[in-house]
């Protein structure tokens, strides 16, 4: 069987909150959430995780993020902190898992909010599909492709609304 990785792979996306006009150096995109899937040997997805967070540095939700995603205020207000949607994810990815997500954004964001609730981060940079997607499957290697615009090129038809995490990582596992 073809196997192209030696360890399990996880796609993960993130969606994040913001204050435009009062952002916090420490802390300029707060994750309201994450989601996650776990992709099989065969590449294909068995398993979703996906957690809403409840923002403890803006804990108003900014007008244009519920706009695009659809997040309510009253989903953040509900939502579980970020250290134990954290440990959710890294108990979901198990040891050794290498992440991958859509484009270079997410990773800096994880980064920066683990580091924030002072967790440790316990994943090294991911593999990022966009960068190899425009490197194999494009004329420009350096060009940024949209998630959608990539799935319309290879034929897939989006099932699901964008700009949810566990969504937007299920689209990017069938890219």
């Amino acid at each position: 069987m073809f196997k192209p990785f030696d360890r399990p792979i996880v796609v993960v996306d993130l969606e994040w909150n913001q204050n435009a006009y009062k952002p916090r150096y420490e802390m300029p995109h707060e994750i309201i959430e994450i989601g996650a899937v776990r992709l099989g040997p065969n590449l294909r997805a068995e398993a979703t995780l996906g957690r809403v967070i409840r923002p403890q540095a803006y804990p108003a939700l900014d007008r244009h993020i519920r706009e695009v995603t659809g997040i309510t205020q009253a989903e953040v207000d509900a939502g579980e902190p970020f250290p134990q949607a954290f440990a959710a994810l890294r108990a979901f990815c198990g040891e050794g898992a290498r992440l991958c997500t859509w484009g270079r954004d997410d990773y800096p964001v994880l980064l920066r909010n683990v580091r924030f609730h002072g967790l440790e981060p316990g994943f090294e940079p991911p593999l990022d599909a966009q960068l190899l997607y425009a490197h194999l499957l494009t004329d420009a290697p350096g060009r940024q492709v949209g998630l959608h615009a990539a799935m319309e090129a290879l034929g897939i038809e989006p099932e699901l609304p964008a700009h949810r995490a566990v969504n937007d990582a299920l689209c990017t596992a069938q890219v």
